[in-house]
């Protein structure tokens, strides 16, 4: 569990935790941080206090992280440096004008800026709601 999607709190920060919810019997706690002492936090009822997120058990191990330098892959790299040439001469028109002009949605569209889409991108989960058994 985390603390709710894009929702801030004033004072205090949210602690994500891993519930092995699969044989637990318990219940769970969430977890704040609180960054601003002595100031009263407040949560209000019915606002969002965590949010849960389902991970398969082992998830995060099966991953091997690796750093390394961009320049071993010249190919990355120089589509890379394409992007990030091409962001900054978007950010320099913004700024030279009085334009409203939208963002340029690479990214949200699942396309490079070559234009090669990517086809499995997904710009909205579908998320089952919570069936009630009681």
């Amino acid at each position: 569990m985390r603390g709710p999607a894009n929702w801030c709190k004033d004072g205090a920060t949210p602690l994500d935790g891993i519930v092995e919810t699969d044989w637990a019997i318990s219940t769970f706690t969430m977890n704040w941080k609180i960054t601003r002492p002595r100031v009263p936090i407040r949560f209000d009822k019915g606002e969002p206090i965590c949010m849960i997120f389902p991970s398969p058990r082992a998830d995060v191990e099966r991953f091997a992280p690796e750093v390394r330098n961009i320049s071993d892959d010249p190919e990355l790299e120089g589509r890379y440096r394409e992007w990030k040439q091409s962001r900054e001469e978007f950010n320099r028109q913004i700024l030279a004008s009085d334009s409203t002009r939208d963002w340029q949605k690479y990214y949200y569209l699942g396309k490079t800026l070559r234009h090669e889409s990517f086809p499995a991108h997904q710009v909205k989960l579908r998320v089952k709601k919570f069936r009630n058994r009681e």
